[in-house]
């Protein structure tokens, strides 16, 4: 039901007073996941003003915080970042574990051979999910109190199996950096060394600021690190550059549609495909299109 911003304060002090005790003062968090997801509903300025005066000007603004947290496509002009709420949050741009971070993860993981955590930190590339799925997939394997059977070839195991059973997450982070962020991905993953911006904008055919926004789009992604200063990157994990691999052939200078899969499509080049069809088997293969159908071959011909 509607109610109205007085009761909904009301409702967060009620809250408080029942955490409250005078030796650990009480912060109230409220996390709002996803925000890019509603940021054009017919209610989002509303809830935009509506946390700003819990923030700035209610009786709450001492014990009360507010996370939004989201892809970079909150930073567009009709969001968050681009209102009045803008004024009163902190930007903090969440990124690929650097090696220290990594260790202190794999550490965590009770007898964890050192080899094993360098292959995780490999194909991971520091990525905390693609890092804590294998390392939780691990677990799953063998002795949950002791994990010092697990060994490289295992982890190698676990990345063909999250390629096969998980692909759809790593399509949809192709699709959010589209595909300007996949020409510049391309770029540095065939380079292990830094590049610098200007080496990227002149390598790729695109302009210099959609450029910089996909950068910022594969950093916010975990797949790329970029230097103190934002002014060099390299690719990080293994994992996402295999799939890249297999999965994003064909990229042409010429798309500029943020949707990759459906413009190259469009235009006949050709992407790999994998279709599962029960019992163990698949059909891999290129599929192009031929007036605007698909047209598949496998992989026998």
């Amino acid at each position: 039901p509607k109610i109205s911003q007085a009761d909904f304060e009301d409702v967060l002090n009620y809250i408080l007073d029942l955490l409250y005790t005078p030796v650990a003062p009480i912060r109230l968090i409220l996390l709002l996941d996803q925000a890019d997801l509603f940021m054009d509903q017919p209610w989002t300025s509303t809830l935009y003003n509506a946390a700003r005066a819990l923030i700035c000007s209610s009786d709450l603004s001492t014990q009360f915080r507010l996370v939004l947290s989201g892809s970079q496509r909150l930073l567009a002009p009709q969001t968050a970042f681009g209102s009045s709420l803008c004024d009163v949050l902190h930007l903090h741009y969440l990124h690929a574990f650097d090696p220290e971070q990594m260790a202190d993860l794999t550490q965590r993981a009770p007898g964890l051979s050192p080899a094993t955590a360098d292959a995780i930190a490999h194909q991971s590339g520091g990525h905390p999910f693609l890092a804590q799925y294998l390392l939780y997939r691990l677990w799953e394997r063998v002795d949950a109190e002791d994990l010092s059977s697990a060994d490289p070839t295992l982890v190698s195991h676990l990345v063909s199996d999250f390629l096969y059973k998980r692909g759809f997450e790593l399509e949809g982070w192709a699709q959010e950096v589209g595909v300007i962020g996949l020409q510049v991905y391309r770029i540095l993953m065939n380079q292990p060394e830094w590049l610098s911006i200007k080496e990227i904008i002149d390598a790729v055919d695109a302009p210099a600021p959609a450029i910089q926004r996909a950068l910022l789009s594969l950093y916010c992604h975990g797949v790329v690190h970029q230097s103190e200063g934002w002014t060099e990157y390299r690719y990080t994990g293994e994992l996402f550059k295999r799939w890249f691999n297999t999965c994003s052939l064909g990229i042409p200078a010429s798309v500029t549609t943020n949707n990759p899969w459906a413009e190259m499509s469009r235009q006949g080049y050709p992407i790999n495909l994998q279709i599962h069809t029960g019992g163990g088997s698949y059909i891999a293969g290129d599929v192009h299109t031929n007036a605007g159908n698909f047209v598949g071959r496998d992989s026998s011909g």
